[in-house]
């Protein structure tokens, strides 16, 4: 006997290259059957039959499991929050906002109606950094001595959403590194933020950051002005390091655990390559799996606020 599929409505808000991303993930999902209540997108043309609209007045009353908004940052402030009652569950893309104030109200309301708030850091799913997590677990490179974080694109003529490049690309760095170390905070705060070409220099296009957890000392840095694409996240302690370099949606990401040679010289390495992009499959079915929970899940609400709350403190 076939087993029956488990059934997920879905709206989108936005059908750019995030949404699109995301609903071809989706369909890769072969233990969900899912099915598209509305499309809301301003290029889009309107079909009534199949659910493509422009406006909000159309989907007000359109329940569904599960909303995925993929619009620009400072558009999502728009949104009324009557439309989230219609939901169980909400997913927008990263940072969501730059308000606090916004993302505090927009989390209490969350709460009081048991709605699921994830924030798209889908960077915490890919498979080589679900690994380098991992091998942290086990503590593989003992006790921490630093951190260096590099991500960074050369968009600084064409990134379209205007709120500069910590926001937009610094926030997935600081989102893994609260991740990856257990914390919400850190401190002491050494800031070089510069406005180069983004926005004819209103917004800052490139940045680098020295801040420090406990005793670890971290190296961060982020921009728009590198002119390729760049992913480079190294770990270091006193039994060995973690590297990974690149992510596969560029091609091949090599993951590297260095194992320290006592009392000196060249260490113990082990490599491992991932060149398949999983991570948007990885979160929708993470996403999918607590729909079907049924439970309300604090962390997932805080995540976004508590990245935003760490890059104020940089900015």
């Amino acid at each position: 006997m076939q087993k029956k599929l488990k059934k997920i409505s879905i709206g989108f808000i936005g059908y750019g290259n995030m949404a699109t991303k995301r609903h071809q993930a989706i369909k890769t999902l072969k233990k969900y059957k899912t099915s598209v209540s509305y499309i809301i997108d301003k290029k889009i043309k309107e079909d009534k039959s199949k659910k493509y609209f422009k406006s909000w007045n159309k989907i007000i009353n359109i329940k569904t499991d599960l909303i995925i908004i993929s619009i620009q940052t400072n558009e999502v402030k728009k949104i009324p929050f009557l439309i989230f009652k219609n939901t169980k569950y909400l997913l927008i893309e990263k940072p969501i906002s730059t308000d606090l104030n916004y993302l505090k109200k927009l989390n209490k309301f969350c709460a009081a109606n048991k709605i699921t708030l994830k924030t798209g850091y889908n960077l915490r799913f890919d498979n080589g950094l679900k690994m380098i997590d991992q091998l942290m677990s086990k503590k593989s490179v003992g006790k921490l001595y630093y951190v260096k974080i590099n991500y960074s694109n050369g968009t600084s003529r064409t990134n379209n959403n205007n709120i500069g490049s910590l926001f937009d690309i610094g926030c997935h760095s600081v989102n893994l590194l609260q991740w990856l170390l257990k914390t919400k905070n850190f401190s002491n705060y050494l800031t070089s933020i510069q406005k180069n070409e983004f926005m004819n220099g209103k917004k800052d296009d490139n940045g680098f950051v020295l801040m420090k957890y406990k005793k670890i000392a971290i190296n961060l840095q982020f921009g728009f002005c590198s002119w390729k694409n760049t992913f480079e996240l190294e770990i270091v302690g006193n039994k060995g390091y973690l590297r990974v370099d690149g992510l596969p949606k560029w091609g091949k990401q090599n993951i590297s655990f260095g194992r320290r040679k006592y009392p000196s010289g060249y260490p113990y390495i082990k490599n491992w390559i991932y060149d398949n992009d999983l991570s948007f499959k990885n979160e929708m079915e993470y996403i999918f799996k607590n729909i079907f929970s049924n439970k309300f899940i604090k962390k997932n609400n805080d995540e976004g606020y508590q990245t935003v709350k760490c890059l104020k403190k940089i900015n």
